[in-house]
């Protein structure tokens, strides 16, 4: 029976461990101590070398031929491996669950589902493809006149990220008198952008009587009337105009009163019907040019 480990044999010499040459031999007690002494030495530059190996020191760095990132972004963008379907008021959206985790809190709170389905009024199928899209393009872009579908999206879905953008957007000067009163008119049924219709609303100042003769503004809600009415904003353009604030200065201390009734009339007739102060401001219109040619 050997004295020594059978492996101590297999070692390379540059590793100084002492081998017996001969196994027939008994080593004497010095030689004994220094092959555990050699033994010793090498265990602790083994893990010293290991590690080295641990800590990143020594490691190589392996590329890839296509960016992993871009790899996924382009299988996502095309519609593959889809593991959720979105249904929105019958409209079905093919997406992923990890876009929809990343993105909406709503979603994460339903997350691992394979189909989700919603017929709220807080969210049109326009507006969650607009929101979809943004979630999967970089650098999307977005047309004026889906800010108020895709702010809805965002609202519904808790996109918070999007949200903000939107608001930076809206909060800008570019939204000014009748650029204002478009969005206004195109959120008329978003009951729930209270804020929008307020900062809009403070928005229209010199273009007043040409707003108010419009037949928009005739389809506005009663709270974006209201809102229009109590702003400070609203410009004085001509004297002629100042009969004009005087029957709105009535109609705002009696609108609440008759609202219902308002509103019905409105609903009922489509908005078809020509409200009073369409026909003041188009007649005192009429009455400035006259006066102007003069």
């Amino acid at each position: 029976m050997h004295f020594y480990r059978p492996f101590l044999s297999s070692i390379k010499s540059n590793c100084s461990i002492y081998v017996i040459e001969d196994a027939g031999k008994t080593p004497s007690s010095s030689e004994v101590q220094q092959l555990r002494a050699q033994l010793v030495e090498f265990q602790t530059k083994s893990m010293c070398e290991l590690d080295l190996r641990d800590s990143g020191k020594d490691l190589l760095r392996l590329g890839h031929p296509q960016s992993p990132t871009r790899t996924i972004m382009r299988h996502i963008q095309r519609g593959e491996l889809c593991d959720i379907t979105v249904r929105v008021h019958g409209r079905e959206f093919l997406c992923h669950n990890i876009v929809l985790f990343i993105y909406s809190k709503r979603m994460q709170r339903h997350v691992g589902k394979i189909m989700a389905t919603t017929d709220s009024p807080n969210i049109t199928a326009r507006g969650f493809g607009l929101l979809y899209t943004w979630m999967i393009t970089d650098g999307a872009t977005l047309h004026a006149g889906d800010v108020i579908e895709t702010m809805q999206a965002a609202l519904f879905m808790e996109v918070h990220p999007l949200l903000e953008q939107c608001w930076n957007v809206l909060d800008s000067r570019l939204f000014n008198e009748f650029s204002a009163f478009s969005v206004l008119y195109e959120s008329r049924r978003a009951h729930e952008l209270i804020e929008l219709h307020e900062l809009m609303a403070n928005r229209i100042s010199k273009a007043t009587l040409m707003i108010f003769s419009s037949r928009e503004f005739l389809c506005l809600s009663e709270l974006q009337v209201c809102n229009l009415l109590k702003s400070n904003n609203l410009a004085v353009n001509a004297e002629m105009e100042r009969s004009l604030w005087f029957i709105i200065g009535t109609i705002r201390r009696t609108h609440l009163a008759r609202s219902h009734v308002a509103t019905a009339s409105q609903e009922h007739n489509d908005c078809d019907a020509t409200h009073p102060i369409r026909l003041l401001g188009t007649h005192l219109t009429v009455q400035v040019q006259d006066q102007r040619r003069v």
